[in-house]
Formats: C-alpha cells, sequence, structure tokens
C-alpha cells in the first residue's frame, strides 16, 4: 500500500509501507525523489496571491523544508488538505502565516512549522525588494 501526500497542486509526498521512508514527487507526473532532491526541485514553485503589477522580479526559494508527516499519523488514517497563506517579508522571511479552513490540528501545526522555516529570495520593484503574501496547499492523505 502506498501513501502520499500532495503539497500544493503540484507537489506530491510517496511513502512506501515497506520502508515507511517518505518520497516526495514534485508535479503531478514527476517521479519520486528523495526529500532533498524533491526540496530543490520545488524551489522554483511558489504560489504567489500579489498582483504581479506590485513587483518586477517574483521571490525566489531559498529553503522549503517540507511537512514531517509522520508515519503514525498515516498509519492512524490522520488525513486532510491544509491551506495556509503568508507573506514573504523583505529579509525574505516568512512571517503573518493564516491557516484556511478547519484542517485537522495536527496537520496545520506541522504546515505552520513548516512554512515559517522557509527563506526566500524577495521579491523586488525597481530593485528593492517588496512584501508579496503566497499561498501553499498540502494534501495529506493515505491510500
Amino acid at each position: 500500500m502506498k501513501k502520499f501526500l500532495l503539497l500544493a497542486a503540484t507537489l506530491c509526498f510517496i511513502a512506501g509501507c515497506a520502508t515507511n521512508k517518505a518520497q516526495y514527487q514534485v508535479g503531478s507526473h514527476g517521479s519520486p525523489q528523495t526529500r532533498a532532491e524533491a526540496e530543490r526541485t520545488h524551489a522554483n514553485q511558489v504560489a504567489l496571491t500579489t498582483s504581479n503589477a506590485s513587483f518586477d522580479t517574483p521571490p525566489r526559494v531559498l529553503s522549503s523544508q517540507f511537512p514531517d508527516y509522520p508515519p503514525t499519523w498515516r498509519s492512524a488514517g490522520i488525513v486532510g488538505i491544509v491551506v495556509v497563506s503568508f507573506s514573504i517579508e523583505t529579509d525574505g522571511s516568512v512571517s503573518n502565516p493564516s491557516i484556511q479552513g478547519s484542517p485537522p490540528s495536527e496537520l496545520a501545526a506541522i504546515t505552520l512549522n513548516s512554512i515559517m522555516r522557509w527563506k526566500f529570495a524577495p521579491a523586488t520593484k525597481d530593485g528593492a525588494p517588496v512584501r508579496v503574501r503566497a499561498r501553499q496547499q498540502f494534501e495529506f492523505k493515505t491510500e
């Protein structure tokens, strides 16, 4: 039985039950990768909610550690979709995360913990860093 987590609309987390080690898939058609490989692949994919007119250059992911989906939670069937909106500040840090809807609290907590550790090269407008809003969806499910 394979278990997986769909991250945003394009990021999938697959865990094999034989090893209980997580594998990640970036994009709906990508191949399974290690966590480090998938985080590098994900570095160019950020869903911004700020108008493109607000910046000349979009932010660029420098690090984006994915949420840890504990094997015990997968085995217990703790599943759900977590959507988080957040700001990318002028220093590239993440601030003001906001969970949308009412996902399971355990999944919301690991998602917030992960997002707050992300680091970006900030968006710029006329050469100066600007704050932008972004949104990320994580879907935790077992199969």
